[in-house]
């Protein structure tokens, strides 16, 4: 065999053997992400150390022929407050008929929205529970509206209308429940970057974020509001409190960019 025939053969044994080494290495890559998802979900098996009971209540006009109730997907809600320890209970959402809005045009006030919606539900009928009321199209650019960290007032109110995605609305609620537990904005006297995450002052509906920044984290690990683990264990919907008089609590606005209807 001649030394170029030997040589020729000599490469093609090494490329053979340089594509089963590309195989090989491909194949442990393909185990190391398996194992590595595998392990990830695992050490990400979240750990409840609270509960919340989280209402949402349909505000009705029209003796009840038209409400709007927070939409959320349950599931992406949860997988948003897992990292918290926070397990929330969302029991069937209850109606207020006749909810007074005060509108500017065909779109509903925001801030006289929350007003209504704190009168009609103070007290709190329920200890560790925070309310949600849906609303119509909101005017301007804000879309939902809450008390901050008031343990007394945990209202809150979100746009409930299908203009935006199940995701957007998912977030939107996740942002005003975090006001209510107690986080600020993101980059608001903090050190949170002001976009990316879920509380984020401005954002788009477009591409809804998804997870709380360390700097929420940290807020929402203080709340108060949440009970032990297993106190709300079954719980269902509640029903409507009586009149009463509390202490006004601070307020906290997510502003979403989007444009505006014509027509």
């Amino acid at each position: 065999m001649t030394l170029w025939i030997r040589a020729r053969l000599a490469a093609a044994g090494a490329r053979r053997r340089s594509r089963a080494a590309r195989r090989l290495a491909a194949a442990a890559l393909g185990a190391g992400l398996i194992a590595g998802v595998g392990a990830g979900a695992a050490h990400a098996t979240p750990v409840y150390t609270s509960e919340l009971a989280v209402q949402r209540v349909s505000l009705c006009t029209d003796a009840g022929l038209t409400c709007f109730t927070p939409r959320l997907d349950a599931t992406l809600l949860q997988a948003m407050y897992d990292p918290t320890g926070i397990l929330l209970l969302l029991p069937a959402p209850i109606q207020i008929l006749n909810f007074s809005f005060v509108f500017e045009g065909a779109e509903a006030r925001l801030e006289d929205a929350l007003s209504e919606f704190a009168d009609a539900m103070r007290p709190p009928a329920a200890a560790h529970t925070a309310y949600m009321g849906g609303t119509p199209e909101i005017f301007g650019s804000g879309l939902g509206l809450a008390y901050v960290g008031a343990l007394y007032y945990p209202f809150g109110v979100v746009q409930a209308t299908d203009r935006l995605s199940l995701a957007a609305s998912t977030t939107l609620f996740a942002h005003e429940l975090g006001h209510i537990l107690g986080a600020p904005h993101d980059g608001d006297g903090n050190t949170a970057p002001t976009s990316g995450f879920i509380m984020a002052s401005v954002s788009t509906p477009a591409s809804p974020a998804t997870e709380f920044s360390g700097v929420s984290l940290l807020a929402l690990e203080g709340a108060q509001l949440p009970g032990a683990p297993g106190s709300l264990t079954g719980a269902t919907a509640v029903p409507l409190p009586a009149p009463g008089l509390l202490a006004l609590g601070g307020l906290g606005a997510l502003a979403l960019v989007r444009r505006r209807a014509k027509g």
